[in-house]
């Protein structure tokens, strides 16, 4: 009964976004979820329903302010728990605020250590807001288990993990020992959607907020400096179409399409 482990990136949701001017607001944007990692959580339950044993959702919050990021964890993490992962652990701290993905792949490579027989640990490709495509390599490094990228298939055997990978108009299957790192393409699974029922069960599961404190990491610090971030500024021309028959507008329709060089 594998216990399994997944990298789940807590993202600005992007398509709650605003902007003020050219200046894109961030601070009250929503965390959830990162695509790709529901794609993760996915496949590790349907692991579990094969095989048994627990799945654990793990982030490290890298947005602020972490006063309200702090309030919204436990919402976020809530839709892969009614996914069916059974607890969720995410350390949110003023020093994780802006960092690197060196120090957030130490304090996951920790969270996993403090797990009671992590045996594997999977993630999404990338996250929709940094799509670095590092992390997972980081933390299996860190740990020092092997690690096997962009699965499009993973199953368990015996005392080892089986990946498919795929290579153009190929598809290479590979083996791991266990314990290991796998990180998983969109194109592994479709990710459930939660019945009301599980919904409810979710919000009686473990949800644990820790600091870095907790994890004996004080002052570990490695932050990314954004030297600039605004908005697109989209400026339309406001061409009227006008006619007494929809013929008549039609053909005026497709003059200026043509003097715009569309057509």
């Amino acid at each position: 009964m594998p216990n399994i482990a997944v990298l789940t990136k807590l993202s600005l949701d992007v398509d709650a976004l605003r902007a003020e001017g050219e200046r894109l607001v961030l601070e009250t944007a929503p965390l959830k979820i990162s695509d790709g990692d529901l794609n993760a959580i996915e496949a590790a339950v349907r692991l579990k329903e094969g095989a048994g044993g627990k799945v654990y959702l793990l982030s490290a919050v890298t947005w602020g302010p972490v006063d309200r990021r702090r309030r919204e964890v436990g919402e976020a993490l809530r839709r892969g728990l009614a996914m069916g992962a059974d607890e969720a652990y995410s350390v949110v701290d003023e020093d994780l605020e802006g960092a690197g993905i060196d120090v957030v792949s130490r304090v996951l490579a920790k969270l996993i250590e403090g797990l009671e027989s992590v045996d594997l640990v999977l993630s999404g490709e990338g996250s929709i807001d940094g799509f670095s495509m590092v992390v997972p390599g980081r933390v299996a490094a860190l740990l020092g288990w092997p690690y096997i990228p962009y699965a499009l298939g993973v199953r368990i055997e015996g005392d080892s993990v089986i990946a498919d990978l795929s290579f153009e108009e190929e598809v290479l299957t590979v083996r791991a020992k266990l314990p290991a790192v796998i990180s998983v393409t969109r194109e592994i699974n479709t990710p459930r959607i939660p019945t009301l029922r599980s919904i409810l069960m979710a919000r009686r599961k473990t949800i644990k907020t820790l600091s870095l404190g907790d994890l004996g990491l004080e002052g570990l610090k490695s932050r990314v400096v954004v030297e600039g971030l605004s908005a697109p500024r989209l400026e339309r021309k406001g061409v009227f179409i006008r006619g007494e028959t929809v013929e008549e507008m039609v053909e005026k329709l497709i003059d200026a399409l043509r003097g715009e060089g569309v057509l």
